[in-house]
């Protein structure tokens, strides 16, 4: 479980509890903590019956689609080289 939060603190605490809670129960605590910062952005890596599966939080993929928004712009920007003499 990955937890992103403006504490580190809090962060650490919640991904701790969300993986004693299981998905289930994790995405409950998150929907009854709309409000509390950062509880909303969450990554889960659990196993069922097929094996391996991921779930991320709709503020989660909305970070990550923002991050790879900002991250082709500025890539997209032509480099500044400085004049050497």
């Amino acid at each position: 479980v990955s937890v992103v939060d403006t504490a580190a603190w809090r962060a650490d605490a919640l991904a701790t509890a969300f993986m004693v809670m299981g998905l289930d129960r994790a995405l409950q605590f998150i929907g009854q903590h709309t409000d509390d910062s950062g509880t909303q952005a969450v990554f889960f890596i659990y196993s069922d019956s097929d094996g391996y599966r991921t779930y991320a939080t709709p503020a989660f993929e909305e970070m990550i689609a923002e991050q790879a928004k900002n991250q082709a712009k500025t890539s997209a920007e032509p480099k500044q080289t400085k004049n050497r003499q």
